[in-house]
Parts: C-alpha cells; structure tokens; sequence
C-alpha cells in the first residue's frame, strides 16, 4: 500500500532522479531513500551507487529494476498504482527501450489504473507523439507470452491512448506551470492531469481548465487537464504554503467542474494530511468520474 492518499500503490521500476527546479529542493524520493537506508529496507550493495547520504542524489545515476517490471501482472484486484514515485520515468537518462517495457506492462493490466506525473513533459511528448502503438502492443505480447501471461482483454491491450494510463505533469510555481501542461495538453492521453505539490506560490491555470472549441462546428475540443491535484510542501525545511493559495486553486478547478483532491494542508505550522481537520470548503478529495479520451 501507498501512503499517498491519492494513489493505492507505488511501482517503483526506476530509482534515482536529478533535480530540475524549484519544486525539488526538499525532494521525498530522496529523503524516503535515504530513510529505507538507515532502516536496512534498501539493500547496502546498490543504494550507495545513486545516493551520495551528504549530498543527496547523484545526478545523473538511474537505476533501472528489471526485478520490479512484474509487480502490476501479480496484482489481481483493481487498483490505483502511482509510477515511479522514487524517480522521474522521463528523466533523460530512462532508456526509451525500458520506458516501452512499462508501457506494455501496463496495457497488460487493464483491470489497474496506472498514474505517471513528471517534471520533463518534453521526453514524455516526444514519446507518445512519435510512438508507433504497435511497437508496444508487439512489445506487450511478447512480455505476455514470455511469461504466461493471461490477455485479460485483447480490446483494451489493443487501445491507443492507453485509456488506463493518466499522464501528469507537476508544477510548483506559475512559471513551471506555464512551461509544463501546454506541452502535456499536447500529448496523446486518455487523461490527463496536473499535480501541484509543493505549492510553492499562487498559480493560476484557468487558461489551461477552462474548455474551448477548436473548430467552428464545435465537434473538436481542447485537450484539458481533468484532474487537479494540490498540497503543501512536507518534511524538514518545508516552504511556505498559504491555505488561500489553495483555496483559490481549488476554486479554479471547481469552476471548470475539474475533479480537485487536497491532499495536505499547512495548519498552525503543521502539515496535516487528516481530512477532517482541513477547512470544511477545502475538505474536497474528489478522483475523475470517467475516462476522457482525447486525442
């Protein structure tokens, strides 16, 4: 199980990161590395080649866990699975070969929803904008016969977007929110949605939420994000968090009819993550309803 409150798991094939912005500064996966460590949960032999424990991440350094691509295939009840919280799937050192081998896992588990938030929308552009869909569907069938796996649904192995796969990007601030979801409204997605944690100023993305017609007879619309996600920074040296930033962020998405989910809250300089004690306007953890397939 996760303890991200918007997710029911996390599959973690690759590990390691490098910092890109703001946003990463007091970076999680790293404090949650260094933490799994000092407990002996990590194993001695690999951790120390991508953490360096004075200086954090060793830029650069990616470890890909070909032992992990299975996890999803073994997971028979329905769940929500964040990929790679300890990492960015996008980061420019992530093979596209290794990135091809997720995507094919996750067409082979139409029964879990799968989510990818990233920091480099450019790499995730690249890829679903160029890809030949039928690289990953062949790459799907061979993982699936290699390993005796059952085609639960060959319609949605099939599917192109991948209707359960939702791509994100996260923003901390209103510059990389104006750099990051134009290029994610762009991208070929069956959802797509915007994580802004830590939130570090206001932001205002109503631009981006509101929906348009792209052509006269009104039968095209804009790709949008569908979901948005918000929450203070947490852990040691956390940065500053007003409740109306989130306030009015959430009353962006609320305008939009845009499905919003708080995930945590900086109250009498605390950061709290029980709902119950969040402002009753901001008591508002709300998932899309449906899948919106737009190419």
């Amino acid at each position: 199980m996760s303890k991200i409150q918007w997710t029911d798991e996390s599959w973690n094939p690759v590990i390691g990161c490098t910092k890109v912005s703001a946003g990463c500064k007091n970076c999680y996966a790293e404090r949650m590395a260094q933490r799994l460590y000092w407990m002996g949960m990590a194993k001695p032999a690999t951790l120390p080649e991508y953490m360096s424990f004075e200086e954090g991440w060793k830029d650069g350094h990616i470890e890909l866990c070909e032992h992990r691509l299975d996890k999803p295939l073994h997971w028979r009840k329905p769940r929500r699975i964040f990929v790679c919280s300890m990492s960015d799937l996008f980061h420019e050192k992530v093979p596209f070969e290794f990135i091809f081998k997720i995507l094919a896992i996750i067409h082979l588990c139409p029964q879990h929803t799968f989510l990818i938030l990233t920091k480099r929308p450019d790499k995730m552009g690249s890829i679903f904008v160029n890809i030949e869909p039928e690289d990953i569907i062949y790459q799907a069938r061979k993982i699936a016969y290699g390993r005796g796996v059952r085609l639960m649904n060959m319609a949605a192995v099939a599917a192109w977007p991948i209707y359960n796969l939702h791509l994100g990007v996260t923003c901390e601030n209103q510059k990389t929110a104006d750099e990051r979801i134009p290029i994610l409204l762009q991208i070929p997605a069956a959802v797509r949605f915007v994580s802004v944690e830590p939130m570090l100023e206001p932001i205002d993305i109503t631009k981006y939420l509101l929906p348009t017609f792209l052509s006269v007879d009104g039968h095209c619309w804009k790709p949008r994000p569908v979901w948005g996600i918000v929450g203070c920074e947490s852990g040691p040296n956390r940065r500053e968090c007003k409740t109306e930033w989130v306030r009015d962020f959430v009353g962006q998405c609320q305008a939009a009819n845009v499905p919003v989910f708080v995930k945590q809250l900086s109250i009498n300089g605390k950061v709290e993550h029980d709902i119950h004690k969040f402002p009753k306007d901001l008591q508002v953890r709300q998932y899309p309803q449906k899948l919106i397939k737009e190419n």
